[in-house]
């Protein structure tokens, strides 16, 4: 069976599609081999593995290696909410912005852990102030 390339455009086509379809913030299911849409053999499958691709694609770039993706291309991605994989320092810069919006809002920094992913990533961070003060001041742990 002869395999079709699909190029970037209709790749980034049938991500459109597939957020118009199932919603702005769906991902796609990499087991799933069902088609998008009824006149093609895309799949949500390959529809995960262009998403990851991409991903691998602009970590690349972004250290400055060779890669196939282009600045355009990530700011084209940018612009329709694509789910980039973030790196460490990129995921607690964002929570770090969340807990200043949080303070900025309520005048503290008092985030209950039942507030979602902001209270887990507070309490995390506290716990994790924590261990490293005793393990600076010669604390049980």
């Amino acid at each position: 069976m002869e395999t079709y390339e699909y190029s970037w455009s209709e790749q980034f086509y049938y991500f459109s599609l597939f957020r118009a379809l199932h919603g702005p913030d769906a991902t796609p299911n990499k087991e799933d081999e069902s088609p998008i849409d009824e006149e093609t053999y895309y799949t949500q499958s390959d529809l995960a593995t262009w998403i990851r691709e991409q991903n691998n694609c602009r970590k690349m770039f972004l250290d400055g290696k060779a890669s196939d993706i282009t600045p355009n291309q990530i700011k084209v991605l940018d612009q329709a909410s694509f789910p980039w994989i973030r790196d460490s320092s990129e995921r607690w810069d964002g929570h770090f912005r969340e807990l200043m919006a949080f303070k900025e809002e309520h005048g503290h920094c008092n985030v209950p852990r039942t507030a979602g992913k902001l209270g887990i990533w507070v309490k995390n961070q506290r716990a994790a102030y924590h261990k490293l003060y005793d393990l600076a001041t010669g604390g049980g742990g």
